[in-house]
């Protein structure tokens, strides 16, 4: 079951390595909404009861879904032995069922082909009928399964800290060490202006000078018109402070890892990580498709094991 779980894993995600963990849980893929129905809906087909994409995302790992599968499908000893003959069944059916199909498919194939030749318009220039799909995780907003465990998430976190969810709050002034909220200051935790530039009058200042000159945004990407005399100069500037030939600019700190390690990072590459990095650095390591293993939080003696059985 684990092996056909992850065959339709493969069928339905791109870009997935060629060696699948069955620890790593569906939503450790990125599986957008269609890729979960239609894996849910294949395994419905194949195993003759109904699983939901929102069940698929409910399970810790690949393995734990197969072995809640299994359960259903008989829960005795015999399960595995069931399913490895409905898998060969299904992929090559018994000779005589072969051989009937055969038959059928070559007696359909020639009234087609019969049918076609009486006929002024082949059947390729006739428009099919489209068909609406009913199945309501596609177009129903509560039901599409991203919405539907988001939405579990914050009803959990308002049954324990109450009505007092510290999401989307919204505050006034300058993002630094401090905040308002409706007229009160807080301490700020959660903002990243750690040299306190955003907000600096000389910083300011240049600013709107920048926004005369080039206006409020440059309406483009770097790539293809979007780059302006400052980029080059702020990078020179980077790259000159801290002695390195060049810099690259990034609008957010998620971004530059997750692409810098995603486009530099390959299959045949391996990365280690602290196992408490960034979600950043998460990402990056699975765009890149390099074998990435995590070591304890700050444990230099297991990243040292780590390294030295890899090196064998």
């Amino acid at each position: 079951m684990i092996t056909k779980i992850i065959s339709l894993l493969k069928q339905h995600v791109s870009d997935l390595p060629s060696q699948i963990n069955p620890d790593f849980s569906f939503s450790d893929f990125g599986l957008d909404s269609n890729a979960s129905i239609s894996i849910a809906a294949s395994l419905s087909q194949y195993v003759g009861f109904e699983i939901s994409a929102i069940e698929l995302q409910k399970y810790e790992s690949i393995r734990s879904a197969a072995e809640e599968i299994v359960r259903k499908m008989g829960g005795n000893s015999n399960s595995d032995e069931k399913i490895k003959e409905k898998e060969f069944n299904d992929e090559n059916g018994s000779n005589s069922e072969n051989e009937d199909k055969k038959q059928k498919k070559d007696k359909k194939d020639k009234k087609k082909s019969k049918k076609q030749k009486n006929s002024k318009f082949s059947s390729s220039s006739v428009p099919s009928k489209r068909v609406y799909s009913t199945v309501e995780e596609y177009y129903i907003i509560p039901k599409i399964p991203e919405v539907h465990k988001e939405t579990k998430r914050m009803d959990l976190m308002k049954r324990v800290v109450g009505s007092d969810v510290p999401y989307l709050r919204i505050s006034d002034g300058v993002n630094d060490d401090q905040t308002i909220i409706e007229s009160k200051p807080y301490i700020n935790y959660t903002s990243y202006n750690y040299l306190g530039l955003s907000g600096d009058k000389r910083v300011t200042r240049f600013a709107q000078q920048c926004i005369t000159r080039f206006g409020t945004s440059v309406s483009s990407s770097r790539v293809v018109g979007g780059t302006r005399i400052i980029h080059y100069q702020l990078e020179r500037a980077l790259a000159s402070m801290v002695g390195a030939e060049d810099a690259l600019l990034y609008v957010g700190g998620f971004m530059a890892n997750e692409s810098t390690i995603g486009h530099f990072m390959k299959e045949p590459d391996l990365i280690v990580y602290d196992v408490l990095a960034h979600s950043s650095i998460v990402q990056g390591n699975r765009n890149s498709h390099a074998t990435a293993i995590p070591f304890p939080h700050n444990d230099i003696a297991a990243l040292d094991q780590l390294l030295i059985k890899q090196r064998k």
